[in-house]
């Protein structure tokens, strides 16, 4: 069974995203509702796949991420505007607009 990281600093949102990542049929790490705390996760538990909101609170999550791409953990950016409102550095960025569907997630999650 695959795990995923899920960092949301909503945590009604960051419940809905566990459940949808259980729905997909993969084991949930988190949900963590900070960088620091998700950091300190994914160090400790290495997941496969990390789903992680780009806006938090008054920062972005791009560090988070460089360090997930430099330990070669894949992840999936998520935000609540157009995707192409983002202003992301990197190949390979993946980015998915909430709400996230199941089938969406699943599809990820098979193509790892």
């Amino acid at each position: 069974m695959k795990s995923v990281l899920v960092l949301e600093d909503d945590v009604l949102i960051a419940l809905d995203l566990a459940m949808l990542v259980e729905e997909a049929g993969a084991k949930v790490i988190g949900p963590c509702h900070s960088a620091a705390t998700a950091l300190a996760t994914a160090s400790e538990q290495r997941p496969d796949l990390a789903l992680i909101d780009f806006n938090l609170g008054d920062h972005t999550s791009e560090g988070f991420a460089d360090w997930l791409a430099g330990n070669g953990i894949p992840y999936v950016f998520l935000t609540g505007h157009s995707a192409s409102q983002l202003s992301v550095r990197g190949e390979n960025v993946r980015i998915l607009e909430k709400p996230v569907s199941t089938t969406k997630l699943a599809d990820i999650l098979e193509h790892l």
